[in-house]
């Protein structure tokens, strides 16, 4: 039918000491040292339980080659892989997760508007 589909990676889910906080909510609410809120990027991108180097997301990327379809990491709008560096909070400051990996309303906003930027859905 000449549609173009697209496999997306699953999401990178984050190392958390217990299900009701972020690793930034940790940070805050239990360590008791000095903290710089938006020094985390490195801490986020350590702790990725799922990322691009998952064997869910190696088996998506497998797929899509073995079947001539598109596939897009979503670590390409999440994290820097070169700096080793993964977003969690907007430029406003707001938390762009609420828990291991769902996106906040804010987060959405964010990762929307970075998509959109780097043109992640692009159609060739």
């Amino acid at each position: 039918m000449n549609n173009k589909i697209f496999i997306t990676s699953s999401t990178n889910e984050y190392k958390v000491f217990n299900k009701l906080f972020t690793l930034l909510d940790y940070e805050i609410l239990f360590k008791k040292i000095d903290i710089d809120y938006f020094g985390f990027k490195k801490l986020y991108f350590e702790n990725r339980v799922i990322s691009s180097n998952s064997i869910i997301n190696q088996k998506l990327k497998n797929f899509t080659i073995e079947n001539n379809l598109t596939y897009l990491n979503k670590e390409d709008y999440m994290c820097d892989l070169t700096s080793k560096e993964c977003d969690y909070l907007a430029k406003d400051g707001h938390k762009i997760f609420y828990d291991y990996g769902h996106y906040t309303e804010n987060g959405a906003r964010y990762f929307g508007k970075k998509i959109y930027e780097i043109n992640w859905l692009k159609i060739n």
